[in-house]
């Protein structure tokens, strides 16, 4: 029997993250969100602390067995158990309308749940609690084989890849990710607080997060990458590349870099939240969409 209780983001990020990684199964055949999903929405500069309260874990024996975990906004959440406790889904949907929703720009309550497309069971339960699914929102979960090592893709004369190990300058990162992101102008300097919240994660690799520099001596393109060495797998997460150096395979070679760092470790899979004609340059494939459930809680 599982207890629940509150989310304490002091000592359960941790404990969440144990929890993913104990009961994934290879290809994500669990269901549940990868760790490293969690893993960067709990470093994310949008993400609010004191919001993460709000989450519900359940625990059997001292450990964490199910927990409504969040991606960037509280109310966009993922139902993740084990395979023996999944008949708390529908409890967890419970807890979830009462206390993660999120009030839209018309004063409705929303929630988001996140389901993969095979579980069918829970898809079940959201139409009957009456869940409107939206394709648009849905995201395609990728993955790509990792060959064996290999030695570093070339890079045009003067760009040089480097990694946070060696060189973590905040202030590079900060504009190739506002401006790789498409934002206006410079970033604003106060940004910089948000960069190192990205890094605060005990998780965060500096050796595996691949940067670009160009002869500038200006990052123009920033690829995070999470390893989880338990089950041999990396997530992309998050790929910028400045606007002024676009459509020259830097973005690629980045994203390769990374893979190829993880892939000395010991990976075997590489996954990304994408399905874009850039991600199927490098191999990768779709493995299952993740479908997007709405509802306007009272």
């Amino acid at each position: 029997m599982a207890t629940r209780r509150r989310f304490n983001p002091s000592t359960d990020i941790d404990g969440v993250s144990r929890f993913l990684q104990s009961f994934y199964q290879p290809l994500n055949r669990d269901g549940n969100w990868i760790q490293p999903i969690w893993d960067y929405s709990c470093s994310h500069p949008i993400t609010e602390f004191e919001s993460l309260k709000k989450l519900g874990v359940w625990v059997a024996d001292g450990d964490i067995v199910a927990a409504t975990i969040c991606d960037l906004h509280v109310n966009s959440i993922s139902l993740c158990t084990s395979d023996q406790f999944r008949s708390l889904k529908a409890e967890m949907l419970g807890y979830a309308e009462e206390n993660l929703t999120r009030t839209d720009t018309k004063g409705q309550k929303r929630l988001n749940v996140f389901t993969q497309e095979s579980d069918k069971e829970l898809n079940e339960i959201l139409v009957g609690s009456g869940y409107i699914q939206r394709p648009e929102a849905d995201r395609t979960f990728c993955y790509c084989e990792i060959s064996k090592p290999s030695t570093e893709m070339p890079l045009p004369d003067g760009f040089e890849f480097k990694n946070l190990e060696k060189e973590n300058d905040l202030k590079k990162i900060h504009r190739v990710l506002w401006r790789g992101f498409d934002h206006p102008g410079e970033p604003p300097k106060e940004g910089i607080d948000g960069r190192k919240k990205m890094q605060s994660s005990p998780n965060f690799r500096f050796d595996l997060t691949t940067v670009i520099q160009a002869p500038s001596d200006d990052y123009v393109v920033y690829c995070g990458m999470w390893y989880d060495d338990k089950n041999r797998y990396c997530y992309v997460e998050p790929v910028a590349t400045d606007p002024d150096y676009r459509k020259r395979g830097l973005g690629k070679a980045a994203v390769l870099e990374s893979m190829r760092r993880c892939g000395l470790l010991g990976a075997e899979i590489a996954y990304v939240w994408s399905d874009t004609p850039f991600y199927r340059s490098m191999g990768f494939s779709p493995l299952f969409k993740h479908h997007c459930w709405t509802k306007i809680c009272r």
